[in-house]
């Protein structure tokens, strides 16, 4: 599902203009983005919660050309770990 599908979904489900949807969702987006940036966490107790971790640089190979060797610069992931009413809809959904 993309961000104009998981829009439309929820106009379907609430009634509410789409416009105002993509306000909002948008508005979501950015905020969990801020709050990573300065915390590295964002929590939605039951869903689940976003974590930032750093990466060391590290010697990998180019994928264009194998026997070329090259250093990848150090960077930042962001892992989701799935929050306990998650985890057990999609357990319940499973079966």
């Amino acid at each position: 599902m993309n961000k104009t599908e998981l829009v439309s979904a929820i106009a379907k489900r609430t009634g509410l203009p789409k416009t105002e949807i993509l306000k909002v969702l948008n508005t979501f987006i950015d905020i969990v983005g801020e709050e990573l940036c300065e915390n590295e966490l964002f929590q939605l107790v039951g869903f689940g919660k976003f974590t930032v971790s750093d990466v060391k640089s590290y010697y990998g190979r180019n994928p264009q050309n194998v026997n070329e060797v090259i250093k990848v610069p150090e960077s930042k992931r962001v892992h989701f770990s799935a929050g306990s009413k998650l985890k057990k809809r999609i357990k319940d959904h499973t079966k």
